[in-house]
């Protein structure tokens, strides 16, 4: 019984690991927009797509700038970001100079 219960739980965070892989989206552009000191930004892609996130300072691995508020309209950025509940939040974000 024990044995089936674990196994059950082994089961169920998998699966659970990768529905949140899946709600993962990744964007290559410009920045088009920034708010509150850069905790938010929009990116627009070269293909016309657009995404608004949220830059956290304590969970958003940034690179090429200081810190988000460095983040200017204009600059090049990749970025990964996961959607959940609505939101959007960087979870990796690559500035290019």
């Amino acid at each position: 019984m024990l044995k089936k219960l674990f196994s059950l739980v082994l089961v169920a965070l998998f699966t659970l690991s990768l529905a949140g892989s899946l709600l993962a989206a990744d964007i290559m552009g410009k920045v088009t927009e920034t708010e509150d000191e850069g905790r938010y930004i929009t990116v627009k892609s070269k293909d016309g797509k657009e995404a608004r996130f949220r830059i956290s300072s304590s969970t958003t691995d940034l690179s090429g700038v200081g810190s988000r508020d460095d983040i200017k309209v204009g600059q090049s950025i990749s970025a990964t970001y996961d959607e959940s509940d609505d939101r959007k939040t960087a979870s990796k974000v690559k500035v290019s100079k």
